[in-house]
């Protein structure tokens, strides 16, 4: 009686192209186990209906057994990049990105996901990497002109960028408005006004603006709102900017860009009391919102409501929001509650918080506490390899093996060289056996990645005193500063 599942699994293997209408069932079916593993054209209808954690081991499983091609490393990273491991996405879409089949939509793979989160600096540099190989990529072009837009730091590369784009691809997306954003930053006020007042009068341009919303989303309608209340600012329409900014939160209380500029507005205005109800409206309309969620928190936290800000993390973890858990025990740590933050760890797990992130961090906690037989099971549970390697690493560290602890973050910086805490913990275990070349340029690679590795600094400069290098010593521990002072004067 009933459906055979495995005839039904091979029923659907035999027509891959009624995939999507069995993808819901393949996904099942694959996660039970069958005696036959998914051909690479199945799990592409599982990615295609957005089942890319099922797909995680399938692809795994490929790369562990000599079969990385670059079209598995390719599905392989979207499949990271689209469950929130954009960093361990790197890899996988790095190498595929080697074949020059691949290149396009790995590149456009990585630049997405820096895009998606926020990381638009990151964006502008992988676009810049595709740009020198497809001059007249006009799609690329107009992605990288939005990521510069929101750095707000390159207002005249992204407006080259568009009007490339537009030579490139005339019957394209005109980006109108991006342009108008990218004229109020070069302060080239009459030419944005006369630029949004044939907005407004052309319908033409008016259903161009509506393409660029459908390109880019809700993101380029926030975008708009934003440039409309900053360009009355910038005129001195003081109060048409407030009514502006006041209705883009009332439209987009909880993004982060009106943030921002709504808060920079008011605070230079005398109206700094909004501050906190804008943050708190923005914390009600989106708890969801991971980024406001920890911004709230941390903002109750500072004005010393540490209560409040426990709570608003406990609620998030008990509604089992995304990150959730990781968020409260990182807040507990934090506060030095390293016995209540292992409690919430477990009890995450007891709920099902099991990404990788989240085990990471468990480990850490554990290494904290010294329960090291505990961190290196954890880490044999872990699924990102790189992660396992540096939780042993910091086993052995502590324990004062220096050569086995080397050798385990070496692993891990092969497979996650931008890691800034694995350098930094390599070039520990590197100044532990006296090779201070090698600690000095592991330090520094940890302060390229993330300028404020305050630590490193410092270790870098002590093995610059010993070496009787006094100037050097001081430049680094100056470096912070320097950098400081450079990205004020580029802002």
């Amino acid at each position: 009686m009933g459906t055979d599942v495995f005839s039904l699994r091979c029923t659907a293997r035999s027509g891959v192209g009624q995939g999507r209408l069995v993808s819901g069932l393949l996904a099942l079916l694959f996660a039970v186990g069958c005696h036959s593993e998914p051909t690479l054209d199945e799990i592409v209808v599982l990615q295609m209906d957005g089942h890319f954690a099922e797909t995680l081991e399938m692809l795994r499983a490929r790369i562990d057994d000599g079969r990385a091609g670059p079209d598995v490393l390719y599905h392989y990273g979207v499949a990271l990049s689209r469950t929130g491991n954009i960093t361990q996405a790197l890899w996988p879409l790095r190498e595929a990105a080697r074949d020059p089949d691949w290149f396009s939509r790995a590149q456009m793979e990585i630049t997405a996901g820096a895009y998606r989160t926020g990381n638009f600096d990151f964006a502008v540099e992988q676009l810049g990497v595709m740009i020198e190989r497809e001059p007249d990529n006009a799609g690329a072009l107009r992605m990288r002109g939005m990521s510069r837009l929101h750095t707000r730091r390159d207002y005249e590369g992204a407006l080259a960028d568009f009007d490339l784009a537009v030579v490139l691809e005339p019957d394209g997306v005109d980006m109108g408005v991006a342009r108008i954003v990218a004229l109020l930053g070069l302060e080239r006020i009459d030419e944005a006004g006369e630029a949004l007042e044939a907005l407004a009068s052309d319908p033409n341009d008016s259903e161009e603006a509506g393409a660029d919303a459908a390109v880019y989303g809700k993101q380029f309608e926030v975008l708009a709102c934003a440039a409309s209340a900053k360009f009355a600012e910038e005129k001195g329409e003081f109060e048409t900017a407030r009514e502006r900014y006041t209705g883009c939160l009332e439209d987009y209380p909880a993004a982060s860009l009106v943030i921002k500029e709504a808060l920079d507005f008011f605070q230079k205005h005398g109206e700094a009391e909004r501050s906190e109800d804008i943050l708190r409206a923005a914390y009600e309309q989106a708890p969801e919102d991971r980024s406001i969620r920890i911004a709230w928190a941390r903002t109750r936290q500072l004005q010393g409501h540490i209560d409040e800000a426990e709570a608003v993390l406990r609620e998030a973890a008990q509604a089992m929001r995304p990150g959730a858990w990781l968020d409260l025990g990182g807040f507990l740590r934090d506060e030095g509650k390293l016995d209540e933050a292992l409690e919430v760890y477990e009890q995450g797990v007891e709920l099902g918080a099991s990404t990788p992130d989240f085990k990471f961090a468990y480990a850490e906690a554990l290494l904290q506490a010294e329960r090291f037989e505990d961190a290196l099971a954890l880490a044999d549970a872990i699924e990102v390899a790189s992660y396992a390697s540096l939780i042993r690493g910091r086993v052995a560290l502590d324990q004062g093996r220096a050569a086995e602890a080397l050798a385990h973050f070496g692993e891990g910086t092969l497979l996650w060289p931008d890691n800034a805490v694995a350098r930094y913990y390599t070039a520990r275990a590197a100044e532990q056996m006296g090779d201070f070349d090698r600690a000095i340029e592991e330090y520094r690679y940890a302060i390229r990645v993330e300028a404020n590795a305050t630590d490193a600094r410092h270790r870098i400069a002590r093995i610059h005193l010993a070496e009787n290098s006094p100037d050097a010593a001081l430049y680094m521990i100056r470096y912070q500063g320097i950098r400081s002072e450079k990205a004020e004067k580029d802002w």
